[in-house]
């Protein structure tokens, strides 16, 4: 208080006041004293509790300062990343994936500009150890608390998901070969019951193309023939059903029975994404089925107590006493006493001596008969069969006094007999093994199948259990628990593998069940079993082939990035220097290393294209074989020519080796792949070596020559040495990569050979380098000389006589171009024209036209057409055709059409001229 604030008139307190007033305060001071230590002590519990959870947490927490510097970092970070805390302190782009870090900066930046959201993004972050995790992040901008100033981030491994998700992709996508193959249809069916995807096997039980299911609702296919909505909640609780049996109906409307599988697919967060399933015809099964039921039917009916009539004939009396029902049986009143005459008189004529002698016989020797015989009916003569016992009947005395006996009619019994003599018939004819039995196990029943598919005799089988056949082979499953389950369950079903009586291994697919009479007691059980060991070896071979061709696709991928690269390699050098001539003022020596650069570029792409159209003919098996006489020395001079300065160029020492004088050295093969298998060979080992040496030829060993190509080059490592022959194998090796080429000369040159009868090889080290070796036949030399240009081509050219008048025949501007540019220098009038139809009335109009270039691809009418109507009314013009296309049998069809020549695209314009030189000097 102040001076002015304070009375001096109130009285000064006691004592005793300040005391109280002391102790008061002191007891404050320590009630105060205690909450701010209770305080502190939950403090220091709630920051132990932060800690621990920091240390345990699968999480990552982060701390960030404005400029991304990683100040604080959970120790779980260490397990998760590999890296130690203290490495980690630094900028979150330095552990960053690099392709990831421009994209976590933008939305590192937003959310220093937004303080207010709360920002969530997935990226990878790198691994000490090499690759990489993907992580989620949630974060939150604290730079305005002065307690905190930075950023939070909570981060969460979620590697295990991504990949998850990426292998859920690609089964969707790899897996597929096994729908493409296999009997069964699998099919795949979207959240709204729309069919995405179905086996081409559906055709074969539904008539339906899979094009007419495929956008279409399931019910489509199923028809009204079964409850949708039974199925859909059966696989909605379980997620799967199996062996769900229903019936189909095909497109001319043949209701079959199927049996369906399926389960639902989820994606990576559990959520249904579509189902999966596999219908199996059962058709023929359940005609089986339905078959050995009826049959069962009618053996329970002949089962059950026949009516018996009773009759009696006393011996001295012609009377004939009948029951009731022997009196209906034979058409009598009731109670009616017909003369044993009249009785006989109901006989069948066939058969009433054969009853009067077993009558007589009964009499004589009193040994008891059973007999069938047929009546006919008195009044309606209704025809019958009968089943009748006699005996002699005796007094108490022992004397013979009568004969008695019973009647039933079994005619019904005989229909149902013969009807199941034809199903049995039926039932011999089908493939799968059906057995019944009683309930104690004791076989009443098999099918035909069933005795000569294991070995045994009916005989056999009929006398013995059901566990004669024994158990499965794999012990999964024995007779007895088949047998115990059935009887429990009703049913039973599973893949048991036996072996036949010679020891055959089959696998069967068994169902089993109890057979019950009309008042649902159990008489017999039956077995269906279908033998499936081909089916599943062939889901094993589709298996086998479906990882075969997983291993392909991943091949040809990589064989396509290297075409890839290969391709637009030449085509940055054709397109980029050609943009580069365009420039003014360049030099003539420019110009000039421009053009060769380009030239260069464009045979590298065309020799490409020829490997590729090489190695597809092959694939289709087009690729046909040319036989003649080849002298295998000048083929050899003639590649060692034409590889020598290459060779030189790089300082390789370049020999050949010849074993043969020129008069042995005719072998009969295919000249052109020769030469390719040749070529490839040498241009590999010269592309494949920095320095050394290369020596080609060839060694006579019997009756054939080996061949051999021999480098100082890098050499192949020996596990991939069987490899490199394989198409779309080359473009997988590592090394591969620092050299350009399609990677399939290899291919070709093993094709060529095996086409030619040879085999291919190859000795190799890796850093020594590499010897290949090829093999063809040598049939002793026959006479003669071969063709002096063997092995020859055009070195210049020289113009015809006189200027020719020209049509040129060509719908691409570019090429119609370069023909022009290319016969100016040999021609007086050149006439250019676009489609067939004008090449042809061109002809007709100008008679003294010397020379056709003529395009097989033209609009309106081929080149092959315009050829054809030329020839009807000029014999003489020279018709040379020319096409891009390359493929084997052009040139036959060309000269067919009426062409003089043939000549593929790029042209080469020193063969180009020379082959018009030959027709006008």
């Amino acid at each position: 208080m102040t001076n002015q604030d304070y009375d001096c008139t109130q009285p000064e307190p006691s004592l005793q006041e300040l005391m109280v007033a002391y102790t008061s305060l002191k007891e404050s001071f320590a009630c105060e004293l205690a909450d701010r230590k209770r305080a502190e002590s939950e403090l220091r519990q709630q920051k132990q509790i932060s800690q621990l959870v920091l240390e345990y947490s699968s999480d990552i927490l982060v701390f960030l300062d404005k400029d991304g510097y990683q100040r604080y970092i959970s120790p779980s970070a260490e397990t998760i990343t590999g890296y130690s805390l203290e490495e980690l302190k630094k900028s979150f782009t330095e552990v960053i994936h690099p392709d990831d870090v421009e994209r976590v900066k933008l939305v590192f930046n937003d959310l220093l500009i937004h303080p207010e959201r709360i920002l969530k993004g997935e990226y990878r972050h790198l691994h000490k150890q090499g690759g990489f995790r993907y992580f989620e992040a949630i974060g939150r901008n604290y730079l305005n608390d002065p307690n905190l100033e930075g950023l939070v981030v909570n981060i969460r491994d979620i590697t295990e998901r991504k990949l998850a998700e990426v292998a859920l992709i690609q089964s969707e996508e790899k897996y597929r070969t096994i729908y493409e193959n296999i009997q069964d249809v699998f099919y795949q069916v979207d959240m709204n019951g729309m069919i995405v995807d179905i086996s081409p096997s559906v055709r074969y039980f539904s008539e339906f193309n899979r094009d007419e299911i495929i956008g279409t609702p399931a019910e489509n296919l199923y028809g009204n023939l079964f409850d949708r909505k039974i199925f859909l909640e059966t696989i909605a609780q379980k997620g799967e059903v199996r062996d769900y049996e229903l019936m189909i109906k095909s497109k001319n409307g043949t209701v079959k029975h199927v049996s369906v599988n399926a389960k639902i697919i989820r994606d990576a967060n559990g959520n249904h994404h579509h189902t999966d399933g596999l219908i199996r015809d059962i058709t023929d099964r359940r005609l089986a089925e339905q078959v050995l039921n009826e049959t069962l039917s009618e053996l329970k009916k002949s089962q059950e107590i026949a009516q018996l009539g009773n009759w009696k004939a006393e011996f001295g009396s012609e009377l004939f006493t009948g029951s009731e029902e022997c009196c209906r049986i034979f058409g009598f009143p009731a109670n009616y006493q017909a003369g044993f005459k009249e009785v006989l008189d109901c006989v069948h004529p066939d058969d009433r001596e054969r009853m009067r002698g077993e009558f007589r016989n009964l009499m004589e020797t009193g040994v008891q008969f059973k007999t069938e015989f047929r009546i006919n009916r008195a009044v309606t003569g209704e025809a019958r069969t009968i089943l009748t016992v006699g005996e002699i009947q005796y007094d108490s005395q022992g004397t013979p006094y009568a004969m008695f006996g019973t009647n039933q009619d079994i005619t019904e019994r005989k229909l149902a007999q013969e009807e199941l003599h034809l199903k049995s018939l039926v039932m011999d004819q089908i493939k799968d093994r059906v057995t019944i039995t009683d309930l104690n196990g004791k076989i009443t029943y098999v099918n035909q199948a069933q005795i000569e598919i294991p070995g045994y005799s009916r005989e056999e089988l009929l006398e013995s259990d059901f566990d004669i056949f024994g158990d499965d082979a794999n012990h999964q499953v024995t007779q007895q628990e088949i047998y115990r389950q059935t009887l429990q369950q009703g049913f039973w079903r599973g893949e048991v593998t036996n072996f036949t009586r010679s020891g055959k291994k089959s696998l069967l697919d068994v169902r089993t069940q109890v057979v019950k009479n009309s008042k649902g007691e159990p008489i017999a059980l039956s077995g269906i079993a279908t033998d499936i060991s081909k089916q599943k070896m062939l889901e094993n071979e589709l298996i086998k082939a479906k990882e075969k061709a997983e291993e392909s696709d991943r091949l040809k991928s990589s064989f396509l990035a290297n075409m890839s690269h290969e391709i637009r390699t030449p085509m940055n050098g054709i397109l980029g220097f050609a943009q580069l001539l365009k420039e003014p003022k360049l030099t003539g020596e420019e110009q000039q290393e421009y053009i060769n650069i380009i030239v260069k570029s464009g045979n590298r792409m065309l020799n490409i294209i020829n490997d590729i159209i090489d190695i597809s003919k092959i694939e289709a098996g087009q690729m046909d074989v040319s036989i003649s006489e080849t002298n295998i020395n000048k083929q050899i001079d003639f590649v060692y020519a034409f590889f020598r300065p290459e060779a030189e160029q790089k300082g390789l020492r370049f020999v050949t080796l010849k074993s043969l004088q020129e008069n042995e050295a005719r072998i009969n093969t295919d000249r052109e792949k020769f030469y390719a298998i040749l070529s490839n060979l040498v241009k590999n080992a010269i592309k494949y070596s920095i320095s050394g040496s290369i020596e080609f030829g060839y060694i006579k060993k019997g009756d054939f020559l080996e061949f051999f190509v021999k480098d100082t080059g890098i050499g192949i490592e020996k596990e991939k040495q069987d490899a490199i022959f394989e198409r779309f194998i080359q473009a997988d090796i590592e090394n591969k990569h620092a050299y350009e080429g399609a990677g399939l000369g290899l291919s070709i040159a093993r094709a060529y050979v095996e086409l030619l009868g040879g085999k291919i090889r190859v000795e190799s080290e890796p850093g020594k380098g590499s010897v290949f070796y090829f093999t063809l036949s040598y049939p002793p030399p026959s006479a003669g000389d071969l063709d002096s240009t063997e092995g020859s081509f055009a070195t210049g050219t020289s113009s015809p006589g006189k200027l020719l008048k020209i049509l040129i025949a060509e719908d691409d501007a570019t090429s119609d171009m370069f023909l022009t540019k290319l016969v100016s220098k040999i021609s007086h009038e050149v006439i250019n024209v676009k489609t067939g139809i004008k090449a042809v009335e061109a002809c007709r109009n100008n008679a003294d036209i010397d020379l056709v270039l003529m395009d097989i691809r033209m609009p309106h009418m081929n080149g092959y057409e315009a050829a054809r109507q030329i020839r009807q009314f000029n014999k003489d013009v020279v018709i040379i055709a020319q096409t891009a296309y390359g493929l084997a049998g052009d040139r036959e069809k060309s000269l067919e059409a009426g062409c003089n020549d043939y000549i593929s695209k790029p042209i080469d314009s020193v063969l180009f001229l020379n082959k018009i030189k030959g027709y006008f000097i």
